[in-house]
């Protein structure tokens, strides 16, 4: 074995090489090793370079340009939905009140994942909402790239964003880009 080099039962051998001189084990080290190994390599490099890895957090999808964020159930009847979601999946509901209306927020435990507009629809359907980055420039790529739009970007005090739009294969989507907490 090779000065230096680690032992270590996790280790997986992944080639075996060979040249006139020396023979060598190439091992792969599992992900969660790898990981943590360069844990600290990568935080001196974010300090060394002033980089702040904190401005955004990209496990939250709220933050994260391209992630879907949020549901909604645009429906005729609201009391039938949330009575069927709430006793097949267990959501809690909170009621949110807002200018003109009551929203009902859907809750997974403690996270907030979508709600219940208080608006008809001709149709039932759910409404996915994905995070981005700038809603206006991304309604205008949306529409050079053939989209339709159902709902021209306004802001929503307290939310954030958004605008509805119609794909070129006929898919309805929401594009939203949330206001900075007040804490930020």
């Amino acid at each position: 074995m090779p000065n230096g080099a680690i032992l270590n039962e996790n280790l997986r051998p992944w080639s075996l090489r060979s040249d006139d001189r020396n023979l060598f084990l190439i091992f792969l080290f599992p992900l969660s090793d790898l990981t943590r190994l360069l844990r600290p390599l990568i935080t001196w490099a974010c300090q060394a370079f002033d980089l702040d890895m904190r401005t955004k957090d990209m496990s939250n999808p709220m933050q994260t340009h391209g992630a879907f964020s949020w549901m909604e159930l645009h429906s005729g009847d609201d009391a039938k939905a949330k009575e069927f979601y709430t006793g097949l999946l267990g959501w809690g509901l909170e009621d949110m009140e807002m200018p003109g209306m009551s929203y009902t927020v859907i809750a997974n435990g403690d996270d907030k994942i979508g709600g219940f507009p208080p608006m008809a629809a001709e149709t039932p359907r759910w409404l996915p909402y994905v995070t981005v980055d700038d809603v206006d420039a991304r309604v205008e790529k949306a529409k050079s790239l053939g989209a339709t739009i159902a709902s021209e970007p306004m802001s929503v005090p307290g939310v954030g964003r958004m605008a509805t739009l119609i794909d070129p294969v006929g898919g309805v989507i929401a594009l939203i880009t949330y206001e900075a907490p007040a804490d930020a």
